[in-house]
């Protein structure tokens, strides 16, 4: 079988938001992206807790840096939580010196019309409510480079021989 590719998509929340974590982390579990002529793709879900207690202080900020240093794509999920973090914001501003072309945005349905400075024409946001919850734009860009989606991996494996 040819070699595949694991590449994670960087989560940047409110650790009080953990229900949509939990949607974005079940989506992406068996998902495997490929297209004819690539090697097949699974995106991991990676994010920080700060109240895991496994980082603390200057350590959480530098593992944050470490970890949006090695993301392929960025996740930002702006809920009323989320809006008013001190690490979310920065997080965002670490994002943002890097690609925000790279990067979506899931914005609560309520909070549509709020000012948000760092969202502007270049970045791509959807809205969404916890009961219509859907990935639609994240997973355009990732199907738009890595190709369609295939689950569970042994259809993957049919694909590559």
């Amino acid at each position: 079988m040819r070699a595949t590719n694991t590449f994670s998509i960087f989560i940047i929340h409110s650790e009080k938001d953990n229900e949509i974590l939990q949607k974005i982390q079940t989506h992406f579990q068996d998902q495997w992206y490929w297209r004819a002529g690539l090697s097949p793709t699974k995106f991991e879900v990676d994010y920080l807790d700060s109240s895991s207690g496994q980082y603390n202080g200057a350590d959480f900020g530098v593992e944050i840096r470490r970890r949006i240093e090695k993301a392929k794509f960025f996740l930002i999920i702006l809920t009323n939580n989320s809006r008013n973090s001190l690490w979310v914001n920065q997080e965002i501003g670490y994002v943002y010196c890097k690609s925000m072309r790279r990067c979506r945005i899931l914005i609560e349905q309520k909070l549509i019309g709020a000012s948000f400075g760092f969202i502007h024409s270049n970045v791509q946001a959807q809205s969404f409510t916890l009961d219509n919850f859907s990935l639609g734009s994240i997973e355009e860009m990732i199907i738009k480079e890595y190709g369609n989606p295939v689950v569970p991996v042994m259809e993957v494996e049919q694909y590559v021989v």
